[in-house]
Parts: structure tokens; C-alpha cells; sequence
């Protein structure tokens, strides 16, 4: 053990090994000024780091990292654009998002995140944006079973059960197509 003058005038104890190998470089204060030089450079950048929307945009990034799992959308071959890859870009094109209740949604459920095919959606509209949806015609339109539900006032689980034993209009409701 060695006791060491740092360059800023702080003394110090250092394992000779550490001291003769260099990786000890000062008492700690060299480490304290790298992070806060580079605590600057990032909020240099936008400052948004604890925001709702950096979060949603890091969420968004690690969801598209390509590895194994049933869930990855990196697995399903989706991507972010080159864009995005900065948080200040995304910021750019999505906004503030207008609610708590929003987070990010794409149109295109098998397509990219980019600044075409996303926009700030309610949990309720991403419900309906699901790839295992039932989609059905009602009244000259197509739409989710649940949507189907609220619109003709019929509890979703008897549809749901119509649906399943091929029963599609006793009684006359939705009309029903896999």
C-alpha cells in the first residue's frame, strides 16, 4: 500500500499492484470530472432524459433489439428508422404526447416505427390495433369484435362465444367472419 499526492491535492492509499499496473490515474477526482464533463454533453443533447417521452423512446429501441423471444418485435423484423435512432429526431416528429393516457402506436401493426406509420394513442386504440383481434362487419364496416360489441349494445362475451361455435346471426347482430 502506497500513500499517494494527487495532482489535486488530495492524498490517498493505493495498492502498489494498481499503482505500478496505471489504473490508478488519481484519489477518485479524475472519475467525478469525466461524468460530470460527460453529464454536460448529454444535457447538452435535449435534457430530456426522465421525460415520458425519452422513456417511451427507449422502450421502443430495446423492443426492437433483434433477439430471441416470442414477444421481440426485433424477432418479427421490426424496426426503428435511422432516423429515431436519436432521441432529439423522435422528439422532433412525435411531440410532446398529448396525455398520460397516451403512449406510442403504429397504424401498420407489422410495420416500422417511423414518423409515417406512428402517432400518440389511447390504450383503447391500441386495443383495437392487435394482431389476434377478431375483425368483423358491422353495418356496412369492418372492425374489432369489441368495437363490434359497443357499437350494437351486445355483451362481448356472447359474441365472442357466437363466434367460436359458428353461430353468427341468431340473433341478428354483427355478422361475423374469420
Amino acid at each position: 500500500m502506497w500513500l499517494c499526492l494527487c495532482d489535486c491535492g488530495n492524498k490517498s492509499i493505493v495498492w502498489g499492484p494498481n499503482l505500478r499496473g496505471g489504473r490508478t490515474s488519481s484519489c477518485g477526482c479524475l472519475r467525478a470530472e469525466q461524468l460530470t464533463k460527460r453529464n454536460k454533453i448529454t444535457k447538452k443533447r435535449h435534457g430530456m432524459s426522465k421525460s415520458p417521452e425519452y422513456k417511451i423512446w427507449a422502450g421502443i429501441l430495446m423492443r426492437c433489439r433483434p433477439i430471441k423471444g416470442e414477444s421481440n418485435y426485433g424477432r418479427r423484423g421490426i424496426k426503428v428508422c435511422k432516423r429515431w435512432k436519436k432521441f432529439v429526431n423522435f422528439f422532433k416528429d412525435m411531440g410532446t404526447r398529448p396525455s398520460s393516457k397516451h403512449s406510442i402506436e403504429r397504424k401498420n401493426n407489422n410495420g416500422p416505427y417511423n414518423p409515417e406509420n406512428c402517432k400518440w394513442g389511447t390504450s383503447k386504440e391500441q386495443c383495437n390495433n392487435k394482431r389476434n383481434n377478431i375483425i368483423v362487419e358491422f353495418k356496412g364496416k369492418q372492425m374489432t369484435l369489441a368495437m363490434a360489441a359497443r357499437a350494437s349494445g351486445i355483451n362481448y362475451q356472447t359474441l365472442h362465444w357466437r363466434f367460436k361455435h359458428h353461430r353468427y346471426l341468431y340473433p341478428p347482430g354483427p355478422r361475423l367472419s374469420k
